[in-house]
């Protein structure tokens, strides 16, 4: 391996990154040497994620290196400088020359592209894009003849490199090309094989492919659903199982539910780790004519998924505020978020809701530091936060308590007794009654805790912690570091111009 490698390694404009262009230049440089193009490319030891992005950073790594003098030629003879005549291409030697830095012997090597260079694909999907018209249109006009000779594994191969190719200025026709291939082959293969990988954009279109082909059953789809991270295939995988999901036949809503099990369409919907895909579990309740399901997801952690039960519970009919009620006033140990979801309620009507209130303010001086931070979240949706109830909170042990508190109490930051608040900016005073009252102190006077009291007097480090503490609605003025009252210009910029407490690149 080259030492000096780096030394030629920039920002990529294909590339990306300093480290793909690195790589492409050694990758290239390889080629160069003889070494199969797979093996340089460390093709067989990398998912097709990574594969893809190899490809490219071959093509950038072959312009950045590879002035004419460098790259061999592409055959001998005195038509070797557009690629024409001569011996026939290596393997190597063709992948090269479809990179050249000169468009007329990217052009002429890819009249030299056969069947038996199918490793060479990606390099002619990369081509379709070129920014050389004569270019691209040869690729154009090449790679649908050579789609149609190779078989389905090869074809799904090319997919990851079409669709990162997609994004280029240039390069959707490639990708469509790709993707109608993709609906002609044989079989139900060719999607269970997408949406199995490991890059996300093949793996996306797997899923659309899959429902697009409507083979999979309600339950099936549930599954891959609940299976997989991403929030895209979540919402297509979900939203096509509560589609096939079939409706409640002669189930009235008067009547007692069915009380069978969860249907197996919805069991791994609702037990799926991402809010999203629980909330159309629940959602599918209703269609399947299961509201007995739904009262467990009132106290889901997802506000969403609080939504969805309560919506399929009223649509039988039945109110979801009692439930709460019930919950937070029962014998039993109050749950968690159960005074969320009463105030989430928001019950029309100012009696109901002075009665909920009274319900949660109860709860304020309940023991368990969660149920308190719970009861001040519930208060303010119901909008029955109120200063003088709110205020007392920021002394309060649980920061979980006091964070909820400082939050209700941002409305309210015209109306708070500075020098209350600003007795809680002690240093030896807890250190989330401090942020408490650093962010409330920092929304009244954009962003500076210790505004209109003089000069600081070594508070920095407080008014540097009030900045950070500040609500995202109060941008808060950074603290620039301080000059010398001599010497100031001998002070590099990146010095005079740093905040503190921000890290630079010297």
């Amino acid at each position: 391996m080259d030492t000096d490698a780096g030394a030629d390694a920039g920002t990529g404009e294909d590339a990306g990154t300093g480290t793909d262009t690195a790589a492409g230049v050694l990758m290239a440089r390889r080629i160069a040497e003889g070494a199969d193009v797979a093996r340089a490319l460390g093709l067989r030891h990398v998912d097709e994620q990574t594969a893809a992005g190899r490809w490219f950073a071959l093509d950038f790594g072959v312009r950045r290196w590879g002035r004419p003098e460098r790259l061999p030629a592409p055959a001998p003879g005195p038509s070797a400088a557009d690629g024409r005549g001569g011996r026939p291409l290596r393997g190597s030697e063709l992948a090269l020359a479809l990179c050249h830095p000169d468009g007329r012997v990217r052009e002429a090597a890819l009249d030299r592209i056969a069947a038996d260079h199918a490793e060479l694909l990606p390099l002619v999907v990369i081509r379709c894009a070129d920014w050389a018209r004569p270019v691209r249109e040869r690729a154009r006009a090449l790679l649908p003849r050579l789609l149609a000779q190779l078989p389905p594994a090869e074809v799904l191969a090319l997919v990851p490199v079409a669709l990162r190719g997609g994004l280029r200025e240039r390069g959707g026709w490639a990708q469509e090309l790709i993707v109608t291939a993709l609906g002609t082959l044989p079989g139900r293969d060719p999607a269970r094989r997408l949406r199995v990988g490991a890059d996300l954009p093949t793996r996306r279109l797997g899923a659309r492919l899959t429902v697009a082909q409507g083979h999979l059953p309600a339950a099936e789809l549930a599954a891959l659903a609940a299976a997989d991270r991403d929030v895209v295939v979540q919402r297509l995988y979900a939203d096509a199982a509560l589609a096939a999901l079939p409706e409640a036949a002669g189930r009235s809503r008067e009547r007692d539910p069915d009380p069978a099990g969860v249907p197996d369409a919805i069991a791994p919907l609702l037990a799926a780790r991402p809010a999203e895909v629980r909330a159309a579990g629940v959602t599918a309740l209703h269609r399947a004519g299961r509201p007995d399901l739904a009262p467990p997801y009132l106290l889901d952690r997802s506000p969403l998924v609080r939504a969805c039960a309560r919506w399929v519970l009223r649509q039988y009919g039945t109110d979801p505020r009692p439930l709460y009620r019930d919950l937070c006033t029962g014998p039993a140990a109050v749950p968690r978020r159960a005074p969320v979801g009463l105030g989430e309620c928001r019950t029309p009507g100012t009696r109901a809701r002075d009665a909920d209130a009274a319900v949660l303010t109860a709860l304020l001086a309940h023991p368990d530091g969660l149920v308190r931070a719970d009861a001040v979240t519930g208060l303010r949706l119901l909008g029955r936060a109120r200063p003088e109830s709110m205020l007392p909170l920021v002394d309060d042990p649980s920061p979980s308590v006091v964070r909820e508190a400082t939050r209700a109490l941002l409305p309210f930051d015209d109306r708070l007794p500075d020098q209350r608040l600003r007795q809680r900016l002690d240093p030896a005073g807890p250190e989330h009654r401090r942020r408490a009252a650093a962010r409330l102190l920092s929304a009244r006077y954009g962003g500076d805790p210790w505004a209109g009291t003089g000069p600081a007097d070594g508070r920095r480090e407080l008014r540097a912690e009030g900045a950070e503490a500040t609500s995202p609605a109060a941008a808060p003025t950074p603290v620039r570091a301080p000059l010398p009252e001599s010497g100031r210009h001998h002070l590099p910029w990146w010095r005079i111009l740093t905040p503190w407490g921000k890290r630079t690149n010297e």
